[in-house]
């Protein structure tokens, strides 16, 4: 139905100046006039309420979609070029890069239907500040049409949080990696992963796209990682409410859908930890295996632990093992759980144990032994500025070794924000000795250090080493106030996508209401002149 206002104001109007011929007539034309303005009004809010309500998706239902058998007695390559062909058969649109735009709006809406999530975010919505996101970087092998355009990869994310992640492996231990969850949102580590494997599925062949350990890796190899995070990622955080009511928006769209979402165990038959399976993947079930520690930074003759925890099996069946005896030697302590780790000469070196009730299950800890006090990069004191993981800070009397910041008993880290700071975390080795010196207002207050710090919504904070010892600091997570706490509407990403249909709906509604009063007055002042 469509409401040409012109010729509803024209006749109308018309009646109104016939109004005068007759006073009976008024009180009809009156009741009429309400009968069309109210039938007006009703079917534009009707459509209005009725397009809010189907925006709302109900994620709790089953996709009726189903991928067919799979040979669970295959793997690696085998498994990942069946299931490739699956993908494709699943959905055949295409779609152009700049034409994601209208896509992303629907597909990452929150589940109320208000507002577009930013990946790496749970609950945050904004109109503003929005672009697109290669989860898989354009510069590692995607570009801009194939898979640099697949909606699957694509999500909407904050400009300068994309920009801060640039085109790094994904991983926790900084330098090349890039943490989804240093935002505050720690699920968005298995929803990248899972991206991730859709992606070197997908693309394997057609595009020559892996996954790799070495977030060092050329870009020209088009490899992603880092592949053992990925992989416990995806194991470890169960798919979200948000990625089904995604995958399920854009296979109705005709666009293939993502298998690790309805089946993330699929991710174990084609990759372990160390690259493209060798051998059959044997479900473990509740098995799980995982060390304390990932990486350990030792001096010469300096010593340290390692723990290793495990569900479903002995720690009497557990085996060590150890690259190079010459750089670190392994210790055996009484709780089996447990070994130490003695820094020998200067080099490298990797730990690893897994359990004989499960062998294709390991865990591993790279070990890296320094000269005593160790050898930075710049063994001097610095002051200035830097960024450090992301994190703009002002340092004073900090040594910096490129892979960790060193504080010293006189150094610190001083950040400021325009933000209001919410809480603070810090991880590496020492930390427990640092001060935060946190400013609210003109208000001053030392916070000794804590697992995470709450600030109070500080405006700035200083980082201090107030012991003898050094610290060292590997990761920095900072969480910030929502600026706006308005009800969000659906933003553009990037700055030429179209505001949606609701400007042109609460445009006619206030078009009505104008037309409205203007004839009312209209026949109150015909009214009044008859009757004089």
């Amino acid at each position: 139905m469509k409401i040409n206002c012109g010729i509803l104001f024209r006749r109308l109007l018309k009646g109104s100046i016939m109004f005068n011929k007759s006073k009976k007539k008024k009180i009809s034309l009156l009741m009429s006039l309400g009968l069309i303005l109210s039938s007006g009004f009703a079917f534009v809010t009707s459509s209005f309420i009725s397009k809010q309500q189907e925006e709302v998706i109900n994620v709790e239902a089953a996709s009726t979609f189903s991928w067919g058998e799979m040979d669970l007695e295959t793997y690696g390559a085998t498994f990942r070029d069946v299931l490739a062909g699956k993908i494709k058969a699943s959905g055949s649109r295409t779609i152009a890069y700049k034409k994601n735009n209208d896509v992303l709006k629907e597909s990452d809406k929150a589940l109320n239907g208000r507002g577009v999530i930013p990946f790496y975010h749970s609950d945050k919505d904004s109109t503003t500040n929005f672009n697109k996101e290669h989860v898989w970087p354009n510069s590692r092998g995607v570009g801009e049409s194939g898979p640099g355009a697949d909606p699957q990869m694509l999500r909407p994310a904050d400009k300068s949080e994309n920009s801060a992640r640039g085109n790094y492996f994904f991983g926790p231990d900084g330098g090349k990696q890039w943490d989804p969850a240093s935002l505050g949102y720690e699920p968005a580590r298995g929803e990248a992963a899972r991206i991730i494997f859709y992606t070197a599925t997908r693309y394997a062949q057609s595009h020559g796209l892996s996954l790799s350990n070495n977030p060092y890796d050329s870009s020209s190899l088009n490899t992603m990682g880092t592949l053992r995070y990925l992989v416990e990622w995806n194991n470890a955080y169960p798919v979200t409410a948000q990625e089904i009511r995604r995958n399920n928006y854009l296979h109705g769209q005709g666009f293939a859908r993502n298998p690790f979402i309805d089946h993330p165990e699929w991710a174990n038959y084609i990759w372990n930890e160390n690259g493209l399976r060798t051998s059959k993947y044997v479900d473990t079930g509740d098995y799980s295996l995982k060390l304390d520690k990932s990486m350990l930074l030792l001096n010469k003759g300096e010593e340290k632990s390692l723990t290793v925890t495990l569900n479903e099996a002995s720690p009497s069946t557990l085996v060590w093992t150890n690259t190079n005896n010459d750089v670190a030697s392994l210790k055996y302590t009484d709780d089996l759980k447990t070994v130490k780790i003695e820094a020998k000469e200067v080099g490298t070196s990797v730990v690893s144990v897994y359990s004989k009730t499960y062998p294709t299950v390991l865990a591993g800890c790279s070990i890296e032994v320094r000269g005593n006090g160790g050898s930075v990069t710049n063994p001097d004191y610095i002051s200035g500025e830097l960024n450090f993981q992301g994190v703009h800070l002002k340092v004073d009397k900090i040594e910096i070794d490129g892979e960790s910041l060193l504080l010293h008993q006189k150094g610190f880290l001083a950040h400021k924000s325009n933000k209001a700071i919410t809480s603070i975390s810090i991880v590496g080795e020492g930390v427990n000795t640092l001060s935060y010196l946190s400013k609210k207002g003109d208000v001053i207050q030392n916070i000794f250090y804590s697992e995470k710090m709450n600030l109070d919504e500080a405006n700035s904070f200083e980082i201090r080493n107030l012991s003898e010892s050094k610290a060292r600091i590997n990761s920095i997570i900072i969480t910030y106030k929502e600026e706006n706490n308005a009800e969000p509407n659906i933003p553009n990403i990037d700055e030429n996508m179209s505001a949606g249909c609701n400007g042109s709906i609460s445009t006619s509604i206030g078009l009505l209401s104008v037309l409205f009063v203007v004839l009312i007055v209209v026949l109150i002042f015909k009214f009044k002149a008859n009757s004089i």
